[in-house]
Formats: structure tokens, C-alpha cells, sequence
């Protein structure tokens, strides 16, 4: 799922090789430019994005090794830094007698971030200080801290400025080259490694947009490598920012649909996306398992009198419409005073019919909210509007992965009984 920035960019300093924003140039970040509470909720806003190509290491197999030991170091490197932060919070010290402040991370800092360069340290410590402020309270309480897997993405801290970023584009004739600072300069052959892109991702739609980070029009704001071992492929992730013209607060139009691949139903607007996905499943599987709840639910009554008498009275009443109209209902209310927190005008509903609910009704529900709150709802869309694109777009590619996926699956199988023939 994309993420927000806000529209004007703090400047920054390095320190320790973390980013650290200026006293003096502090913004209020808690307010995103697209809700209603936000200060400015008209014009040119950045909004981040994400570029994955292929890294060419097939020929290469040390380098390959290389990438996957800094990944673990990253990894573990997290889990040690989330704990330093658990110690800290718990007023842990490692030396009691001197008062030293965050001298818990300080000290992780200093001795276990083994071979990862700063760039790649202070990515990591971004992400950690994220997922702790997200979840401190309940860890804090008794929950379990999280874990970082040893196949995690191995992120590397961008810039706006290119020469002082650890990740970078370059040209080598027809082929570009990322240039990735994961390393320590102690390490052997510097603290840059140079990995070739795959020769495919120069031949799409994504050329130009390669063309403009290698000249560096378009700074790289974040890249995460990711290992998939099993097919022995590393992918990059390059996080960009794009500038999207807001419209004016209370114009804004959304899209909901369409229904996907194993009904997945998503909301979008033009900045932010909502999942839906196990609301409809969730009805769907209530439809079918409603009168075998109900039978369970008075089999545990059992016949007693009383408390118990009363409540098979009530059971016998309820009925599946019932149920659904006050679920339908409640999610209704949500998904409209969501939208008008956004500032939308037009809600576009594009083929809720995929599935065996009552998309009708739903679609019916939502209208007659919207229009209490002053929104539009139209079943017949425009495609070239951006949310509306954006839902379109991100199902075409959905189902069109999910072909490719089947018909390599069936070549394999051609391949294997084509095999057992011959061996007959």
C-alpha cells in the first residue's frame, strides 16, 4: 500500500548517519494534507510511490551471498534495536551509575550493527522507531515484541540530495546500475556495491522513469532489496515522490471495486486505500453458515425455563435478512463517514456484482447516506479519472498475474507428463 509525505519537505541534516529534522524547520506532520482537519487541503501535494525492478545477479553468486548476509545483519539488527528501546522505556541503563542518556541504543548502535553501513543502520532504526511507536502500549502491557524475519527487506536511507543518498541510479550503455551503500567501508571493496538491472526493465513503460533517477530529476527517497531464494531473484524497491494535484476539499472523487481475485474490494481516492476484503468475506461465509450458527446457538441454550426460554423466542425471530440489513447498515455508515472525512464529492461503485451478496441493496444504502451527507454515487464511471484508473489498472494486473501464474503452471505439467511418456 503507498504512503503519504507532506507537501513541503523539511530540511534535514545528517548525523550518526540518521536524518534528523531542524528545529527551525519543524512541520506538522500529524495532519495529512488530504484530511479534513488539514491546514492546506488544496493544491500540488507529494505522495510516495514505489518502483520495483529486477537486480541481474544470476552470473554473480557472491555478490548474491553478499546481499543475503547484509540482509541478515539488517534483520538482526532490528530486533536488537526494538529491544534497546523496550530497555529504554523500562528505564534500563547499562551503566546505572552514569546518567547517560539512550545510552541502551547508543551502545547497540555502537557494537552490533556489524558490516551495514549507515545508511542501511539508519533505515533500519527508521523502521524500528515506526513499528514502536505503533505498537508500544500494547507491548508495554505484556505483548510479545515483534520479530523481524531473516528474509526481511534490506532497506537503504535515500535523499533528496543524489550525492548524499546511499542509493542510486547510473548508465552503463544500454544497462543501468544500481549503486547501493550497504556496507561498511571497512568491508572489502568499499561500502558501495554496484548490482546491474535486468535487462527487461529498460524495455517497458518504466524506462523513463529510470532515465529521470539516474540523472537524478527524480530523487530516490528509499530502496528496499528483496530476497526471494527460492527462485534465487532479488528484487529493488525504489520510493519516489509524485506530485498529485489535490482537488478542492468536498470535489474529491473515490472509487469502490471492483471485486477482484478471491473478492477482494478495495476503496480508493486519489491519495489513500481502504480494504474491504474481509467485510465481504466475511458475509459471504455468514450467508452460508447463518443456519447452522443458529441451530448451534439453541442446541447450547438447551431447554431450560426461564432466561433460556426467552432467548430461543428471540432466535426463532431472527432471520438471515434481518442480520444482513443491520450489517449492511453499519458498513454503509462507515464507508460514508470516511469519505466525507476525505473531502470527497463523487463516489464512483464499479462491479460490486462479481460476487453472490446483495450488491444492490449495499449500493442503495450507500446513496441514500451519501446523499444525507451531500456526495454523489455513480455506478457509471469515468476511467480516465485517477481513482477510478487506479482501481481498474491494479485488478487488469491482478488477474493478469494470476494467468501468467496458470499458464506456467500448465506448461510445467505438459513438461512433466511429456517427461513420463518418454520414460514409458
Amino acid at each position: 500500500m503507498a504512503s503519504d509525505v507532506p507537501a513541503e519537505s523539511p530540511r534535514i541534516s545528517n548525523a550518526r548517519g540518521a536524518l534528523h529534522v531542524r528545529k527551525d524547520d519543524v512541520v506538522n506532520s500529524d495532519v495529512a494534507p488530504h484530511t479534513a482537519s488539514g491546514a492546506s487541503t488544496d493544491g500540488e501535494h507529494l505522495r510516495m510511490r514505489v518502483l520495483a525492478v529486477k537486480l541481474d545477479l544470476q552470473n554473480d553468486m557472491a555478490l548474491f551471498q553478499r546481499i543475503k548476509d547484509l540482509s541478515w545483519q539488517a534483520a538482526r539488527y532490528r530486533n536488537l534495536f526494538l529491544r534497546a528501546l523496550w530497555a529504554e522505556a523500562k528505564n534500563l541503563k547499562v551503566d546505572p551509575k552514569k546518567d547517560i542518556p539512550h545510552d541502551v541504543t547508543k551502545w547497540i548502535r555502537h557494537d552490533e550493527k556489524m558490516d551495514l553501513s549507515g545508511c542501511a543502520y539508519s533505515a533500519a532504526e527508521r523502521e524500528v522507531a515506526t513499528t514502536w511507536r505503533r505498537h508500544c502500549k500494547r507491548i508495554l502491557a505484556g505483548a510479545p515484541l515483534p520479530e523481524w524475519r531473516t528474509t526481511a527487506a534490506l532497506t537503504v536511507r535515500g535523499h533528496q540530495n543524489r550525492q548524499e543518498s546511499g542509493v542510486r541510479l547510473s548508465r552503463d550503455g544500454d544497462r543501468f546500475i544500481a549503486d547501493l551503500q550497504v556496507q561498511s567501508e571497512k568491508c572489502e571493496g568499499g561500502c558501495w556495491l554496484h548490482v546491474p538491472v535486468a535487462c527487461g526493465a529498460s524495455k517497458d513503460w518504466q524506462i523513463e522513469l529510470l532515465e529521470d533517477m539516474a540523472e537524478g530529476k527524480v530523487p530516490i527517497r528509499k530502496g528496499s532489496i528483496v530476497i526471494r531464494p527460492e527462485r534465487r531473484q532479488v528484487l529493488l524497491q525504489l520510493a519516489y515522490a509524485l506530485p498529485i494535484v489535490s482537488p478542492q476539499f468536498g470535489n474529491r472523487t473515490a472509487t469502490l471495486g471492483p471485486i477482484g481475485v478471491n473478492n477482494r474490494l478495495w476503496l480508493r481516492t486519489e491519495f489513500e486505500s481502504r480494504d474491504f476484503t474481509g467485510r465481504l468475506i466475511t458475509l459471504l461465509k455468514r450467508k452460508a453458515d447463518w443456519e447452522g450458527i443458529r441451530r448451534r446457538v439453541l442446541c447450547q441454550i438447551g431447554r431450560r425455563k426461564g432466561a433460556a426460554r426467552s432467548k430461543r423466542r428471540l432466535l426463532s425471530k431472527m432471520s438471515w435478512d434481518g442480520w444482513l440489513q443491520n450489517w449492511l447498515h453499519t458498513w454503509s455508515r462507515e464507508i460514508v463517514d470516511w469519505l466525507k472525512s476525505q473531502g470527497i464529492g463523487t463516489l464512483n461503485v464499479v462491479g460490486l456484482e462479481s460476487a453472490d451478496w446483495p450488491a444492490f441493496r449495499f449500493t442503495q444504502l450507500i446513496k441514500d447516506k451519501a446523499d444525507a451527507a451531500g456526495m454523489t454515487v455513480q455506478t457509471e464511471v469515468d476511467l480516465a479519472e485517477p481513482a477510478t484508473a487506479r482501481a481498474v489498472k491494479t485488478e487488469i494486473q491482478r488477474r493478469r498475474r494470476k494467468a501468467t501464474k496458470a499458464a506456467k503452471a500448465i506448461r510445467e505439467l505438459d513438461h512433466q507428463f511429456g517427461e513420463a511418456e518418454l520414460k514409458v
